[in-house]
């Protein structure tokens, strides 16, 4: 059977899509990673993300991944006027 459609490659998708979408990633895994493993045993019971469940825990871990987005957001903005002003 073959797979409907056109199949596409990295080389394909555009350099900008790319770049978010890993931006993306790095903030909500390591917002979670934030969450899950450094806050959430000290957090008191109301804090704390239940299964299938819209609640402060949710809240509060979607807060720090875009947090973690911002900061990336910032540096790597930063770090793109840096390097056109150096090589200008």
């Amino acid at each position: 059977m073959a797979w409907p459609g056109k199949i596409y490659t990295i080389d394909m998708v555009p350099k900008r899509l790319l770049q978010k979408f890993l931006k993306s990633l790095i903030a909500v895994v390591s917002g979670n990673a934030i969450y899950f493993f450094l806050l959430l045993p000290d957090l008191p019971r109301g804090a704390r993300h239940r299964y299938l469940h819209f609640d402060l825990g949710l809240v509060l871990d979607a807060w720090i991944c875009l947090v973690i987005y911002g900061v990336l957001s910032l540096a790597l903005r930063r770090k793109r006027r840096e390097t056109g002003r150096s090589s200008g």
